[in-house]
């Protein structure tokens, strides 16, 4: 690869120099068989869900963390365990999954040990609003789990970058599965805040490739569809907590309809939930705020984004699905995006000349929490509430509703380890202080002040 190329993709994480390039000649495919419920790759750390003891002979990926990589698991076309067949062309793939598999034991220990009743611990260390707190981070650093972890994300970042610069005749699915699968370890697994170089990293690595691709029918091509899927799902919704001058990720033409499948793949290829048709006017949104005020386009686009957010039906979309036993949770999933899309567009488009009242904020607040409430804490789709809380938590200022939503990210906390809603639920205690104390700025604004990156998913 010449310098020239190199220095064309040079985003950075936690001090480590990371080239994003590509080259045609991936001779690896899109594989969704399995012989097995678990895979066993030799060489590594063992890491089981179902067993708390870690060596350093093979790693243990169990079915259990694969499922919450989707929303709907389907072991024969799970993009997570398909990945796993790729690690024997990385390293830094092989690292990698160790280290998602280590923090999710880590966070597995640390969440069985807080819901074990103990006479030296108070009962207000269990109740709503204090599951957050640090209290055990000492205990999780003696864990041989995280030390795992910590130590194979490093050893991940530095075969990541020697591939991308050293090897680049192997920069195929395995080193673009890498860089996507950093996003997923930052937020989901380590609660950082990396992602977005690595997103963009993806991003560029997606872009160039396309190129490259001469058979739509390879299993490179279908490989890249689902990094592309994510890329862009991820991407959208990222881009809602991050200052609009640093926006990116913005080349896909509002209700484009090939646009528009990219997104539909994300509601089976993801465990993001969101329906295709919300998500697309998510994107405009994040359009919108990079067009100037005085833009002529903007009111017809926002009325247009208006009209069908109001037209969006939760029924029809969660019947459109052949399992009609999910439907009434797809029906409060769907619901709960509609309203807290609804409170992001308010901040965004305010009135329009077809719209020129904005919606009962309360009323909708209201109406989204009590859809996400249906969702049992044992049902799968309590996953992908993630963002729909963060907002409309956010937006409300009644104390029950407040609780309510710090009950539900404990929920989504402990049914699948998702670490974020540990980061999203102090922060909502943050937003929460602040309005209390000064109205006159919305917790959007502030959000977009404090010149972060936070991807809630």
């Amino acid at each position: 690869m010449r310098a020239s190329d190199r220095r064309k993709f040079r985003p950075y994480l936690d001090g480590q120099g990371l080239e994003y390039g590509v080259r045609q000649g991936s001779r690896l495919g899109f594989q969704t068989r399995f012989n097995a419920d678990r895979i066993i790759v030799s060489g590594c750390a063992l890491l089981s869900l179902s067993v708390q003891v870690l060596t350093h002979d093979t790693v243990l990926v169990d079915l259990e963390l694969s499922k919450e990589c989707v929303v709907y698991n389907n072991p024969s076309a799970n993009p997570f365990l398909a990945l796993m067949p790729l690690m024997a062309w990385s390293q830094a793939l092989s690292h990698l999954m160790v280290s998602i598999s280590a923090f999710h034991v880590s966070h597995r220990l640390i969440i069985n040990h807080s819901q074990t009743p103990s006479k030296n611990t108070p009962p207000s260390s269990n109740e709503h609003g204090r599951w957050y707190s640090n209290s055990n981070y000492d205990r999780q650093k003696s864990q041989m789990a995280l030390r795992t972890a910590m130590s194979s994300k490093q050893q991940a970042l530095q075969r990541l970058k020697h591939e991308l610069q050293d090897r680049p005749e192997q920069n195929g699915d395995a080193v673009l599965a890498t860089v996507l699968l950093f996003v997923n370890l930052d937020v989901v697994e380590f609660g950082g805040r990396g992602w977005k170089h690595h997103l963009r990293g993806a991003h560029e690595l997606v872009r160039t490739r396309k190129a490259l691709i001469k058979d739509e029918n390879s299993d490179s091509a279908k490989w890249l569809q689902y990094f592309d899927t994510a890329c862009t799902t991820f991407g959208i919704l990222g881009a809602t907590l991050t200052p609009s001058h640093t926006l990116g990720f913005q080349a896909s033409t509002p209700f484009d309809s090939a646009f528009l499948d990219t997104l539909r793949r994300s509601e089976h290829q993801t465990w993001i939930g969101c329906p295709a048709d919300l998500l697309s006017l998510l994107h405009v949104l994040n359009t919108l705020r990079t067009m100037p005020n005085e833009s002529s386009q903007r009111d017809e686009i926002a009325t247009t984004l208006l009209d069908g957010l109001h037209t969006f039906s939760p029924s029809a979309w969660a019947n459109d699905f052949p399992d009609p036993q999910h439907y009434q949770s797809r029906y409060n999933l769907a619901h709960a995006y509609k309203a807290a899309i609804g409170i992001y567009a308010s901040h965004i488009t305010g009135p329009t000349s077809d719209h020129p009242s904005e919606p009962n904020i309360l009323d909708l607040t209201q109406l989204g929490v009590s859809h996400m409430l249906q969702i049992p804490a044992n049902d799968f789709h309590i996953k992908s509430l993630v963002w729909p809380a963060f907002v409309l938590g956010a937006e409300t200022q009644r104390t029950d509703l407040r609780q309510k939503v710090q009950g539900i990210f404990q929920d989504i906390w402990v049914s699948s380890c998702c670490y974020n809603v540990r980061t999203a639920a102090e922060i909502l205690d943050v937003i929460w202080s602040r309005q209390d104390n000064d109205a006159e700025r919305t917790w959007l604004d502030y959000i977009w002040e404090q010149d972060e990156s936070w991807l809630f998913l």
